[in-house]
């Protein structure tokens, strides 16, 4: 049975006849260290006397030694098995079993002991086997269970790399170095952490004093720049001038962008209204072309607006409760005139159209009742407006969604 370090010393010290008092918490494996002192005692030929003041305690080695198959060479002398007709049959069955077990069994059962044992041996010399590195592989774990953090840099290399010792003494003085240059740089502003430079020259640090002593003229240059911009825009400032050019700088990128619009409509008063509409209009537009896109067939430009779909529809659903053969004849029929109306010179598949074609109609018709406002912003037109999906990166005056305010802002101007 299994057994830690402590557990096997008791099992020894009871196989040489020491006596000693075994104490633990519950939990701890003393039943099962019993066991396996009362197995390994067997073994050895010996005879052993299990008492306890409690049957449970009995029971759970008696349960153990059954489980590893020694219940035979176990003699129960408590409550119900201490009748005379219970000891006669116990002792029967460890005679019977006795007679079972041939020499040539123990012996097989010895040599498979022999071997496993040699198994293991042969682990426990790998382990403290020294490598030409210095370590033995028991030693290297010792150190990386006692000295690894979550910090500690991890290294990968092949899986038939040897190190010599002269390689764990270059690797220890790399170390050692890295150690005084991280005391060197630990205690440097956060500042400089956006430096990624990793190959340093002479010409490197020159160039960087260089910039570094023509700094403060740029930066005299940008504040005084910010000022002019916030004097000129009439905007309050916190006296911080990376947070104000920062402010100022979305802001004037915003007037570069918007430069060459007509922008009146910001003007008006319903001006949410309309862009409330234009929104809701980019998304239907988006709706329509997504369906559009995914039809079987190219049909003619907003056919939606001028197909009979109830018709096709009632036709399509009364071709599919005929019989087979007829319903194949009806709903082919459905699919030419649904082709031939919608000026398609190919297959269509009406399953599949019609309700994208419906759900086209119902879009149309919603684009329609947001024209009245949104018309007013300039770029609107309709099912032609570019917005997002057919211009994602907008840029002329013919782009419609860049004119439009973001729909939620976080940026203080």
């Amino acid at each position: 049975m299994p057994a830690d370090s402590s557990q096997l010393r008791a099992v020894i010290a009871s196989a040489r006849g020491q006596n000693f008092v075994l104490d633990g918490p519950p939990g701890t494996g003393k039943s099962q260290t019993i066991a396996n002192m009362i197995a390994h005692n067997l073994a050895l030929g010996r005879r052993v006397l299990f008492v306890a003041e409690k049957k449970a305690a009995l029971d759970v080695v008696h349960r153990r030694l059954t489980d590893r198959g020694l219940a035979p060479f176990c003699l129960e002398l408590h409550s119900a098995k201490a009748t005379k007709s219970a000891v006669l049959k116990q002792l029967g069955t460890a005679w019977d079993t006795r007679d079972e077990l041939a020499a040539a069994v123990w012996e097989m059962r010895a040599d498979q002991a022999k071997s496993l044992r040699d198994r293991l041996n042969e682990t426990v010399a790998l382990l403290h086997r020294e490598e030409e590195c210095g370590y033995t592989i028991h030693q290297a774990i010792g150190r990386v269970v006692r000295d690894g953090k979550a910090y500690t840099p991890r290294f990968g290399f092949p899986l038939a790399t040897q190190h010599s010792r002269a390689d764990i003494d270059s690797m220890r003085d790399v170390a050692r170095r890295l150690g005084i240059a991280y005391q060197s740089v630990s205690d440097l502003p956060v500042e400089l952490d956006d430096v990624t430079y990793a190959d340093w020259t002479n010409g490197w640090q020159e160039q960087i004093v260089a910039s570094a002593r023509a700094l403060p003229a740029f930066l005299d240059d940008f504040e005084e720049a910010v000022a002019g911009l916030a004097k000129a825009t009439q905007l309050p400032t916190d006296g911080d001038s990376r947070k104000d050019g920062k402010r100022l700088t979305v802001l004037t990128n915003a007037c570069l962008a918007a430069h060459g619009y007509d922008l009146r409509f910001a003007f008006a008063p319903d001006m949410v209204e309309k862009v409330d509409a234009a929104r809701k209009g980019i998304d239907l537009v988006e709706a329509y072309l997504a369906e559009e896109q995914a039809l079987s067939a190219s049909y003619a430009p907003e056919i939606a607006r001028r197909l009979d779909l109830a018709g096709l529809r009632e036709a399509w659903t009364e071709a599919g409760t005929r019989f087979w053969f007829l319903s194949a004849l009806a709903k082919r029929k459905v699919a030419r005139s649904l082709a031939q109306a919608g000026g398609v010179a190919g297959k269509v598949d009406p399953e599949s159209d019609l309700p994208r074609l419906t759900t086209m109609h119902d879009l149309l018709e919603r684009i329609e009742a947001l024209a009245g406002q949104a018309s007013s912003i300039p770029g609107w037109r309709g099912l032609a407006t570019k917005g997002r999906m057919s211009n994602p990166r907008p840029s002329g005056a013919n782009s419609f969604d860049m004119l439009l305010p973001p729909r939620q802002t976080g940026q203080r101007i």
